[in-house]
């Protein structure tokens, strides 16, 4: 099944999937609603790493996070200017809800939101061994 996707650099990735992250922050407005696939791009964000340390989240080490490729799943309810969240820094806030780890597919990213089909990638790599469009 094809999936709407957005690429997220970690460790906010890893927040949204682990952290209850409850809104990811973007500078572009958004109409979609529905469960997204969550992809941790290759970049990592070093600041958003040191930021969450600081507050008191429980990290992996930074070696350990999981980069280039799906990682999760979680459902994008709305899309609001105001929130309560702790989460929320930005101009627009995507709000999220019933995040969950799946079984990571190495994948490349793209910018806003891009398809990919997740079951297909994962039935692919576990066949052959790692192939991804």
């Amino acid at each position: 099944m094809i999936r709407k996707t957005l690429s997220v650099q970690q460790p906010w990735s890893y927040a949204i999937i682990h952290l209850g992250k409850d809104v990811e922050n973007r500078e572009w407005w958004t109409k979609l609603r529905g469960e997204i696939l969550i992809h941790a791009g290759k970049k990592i964000d070093r600041d958003g790493y040191d930021w969450m340390i600081k507050k008191g989240y429980n990290l992996p080490p930074i070696k350990e996070l999981k980069t280039g490729g799906i990682v999760g799943i979680t459902t994008l309810y709305n899309c609001v200017t105001k929130c309560n969240s702790a989460w929320f820094f930005g101009r627009y806030g995507f709000m999220l809800k019933n995040s969950k780890e799946l079984k990571f597919v190495p994948c490349i990213g793209r910018l806003g939101f891009f398809e990919f089909d997740y079951e297909k990638a994962l039935a692919e790599e576990d066949e052959i061994g790692g192939i991804c469009e």
